[in-house]
C-alpha cells in the first residue's frame, strides 16, 4: 500500500510526520514504529506502507470500547445531525486497551492511554494532535487544548 501526504490543494508536504492519525488509524514512520510497536502490538495490526521518502506502517486498532461496555452514554452525546458532540468512557473498563476506537464515534477517533501519549512525547514524535477533548474534532483544534503537536 502506498500513502501520500498532501494538503487540501494536493501539494505534497515537505516533511513527513513521524506519526499521523487518519480516521482512527495511525501512520507510523519506521522511527515511530520502533518506539511504539511494543505498546501497540496487542491493540491491533501493523500494515506495511510505502511513501515518497521511505517505508512505514499503518496501525489499524482492533479493540473497541463497545466490546467491554466501555462507552459512558451519560457523557457521550450526538447532535440532531448525529455528529458526535462528546465522547466518554468507563476508564476501568477500557484501561486494558492501549489504543482503541468506538463505534459511537463511527470508528473515526483513536483513543489512547496516558502511557502511549507519554511515549510519543518522550521520543519527540511529531505529527499527531493529542487532546483530552473527545468526539468534537472542531473543539479539539483549539490551540489552548493541545497536549502535543
Amino acid at each position: 500500500m502506498t500513502v501520500n501526504f498532501a494538503d487540501e490543494d494536493g501539494k505534497y508536504f515537505k516533511e513527513i510526520p513521524d506519526i499521523s492519525e487518519h480516521h482512527g488509524r495511525l501512520f507510523l514512520s519506521e522511527k515511530a514504529y520502533d518506539v511504539l510497536q511494543d505498546l501497540l502490538e496487542a491493540a491491533g495490526e501493523f500494515l506495511p506502507v510505502k511513501y515518497a521518502s521511505g517505508n512505514g506502517y499503518m496501525f489499524n486498532p482492533l479493540q473497541y470500547a463497545e466490546s467491554v461496555d466501555g462507552v459512558d452514554y451519560q457523557l457521550s452525546q450526538k447532535d440532531e445531525f448525529n455528529d458526535v458532540i462528546s465522547l466518554g468512557f468507563h476508564e476501568n473498563k477500557v484501561r486494558k486497551f492501549m489504543a482503541f476506537r468506538s463505534e459511537f464515534s463511527y470508528l473515526n477517533d483513536l483513543i489512547c492511554q496516558e502511557e502511549l501519549k507519554e511515549r510519543i512525547e518522550k521520543n519527540n514524535l511529531k505529527g499527531v494532535l493529542i487532546t483530552q477533548v473527545l468526539g468534537n474534532r472542531s473543539a479539539a483544534f483549539n490551540p489552548e487544548l493541545y497536549l502535543n503537536s
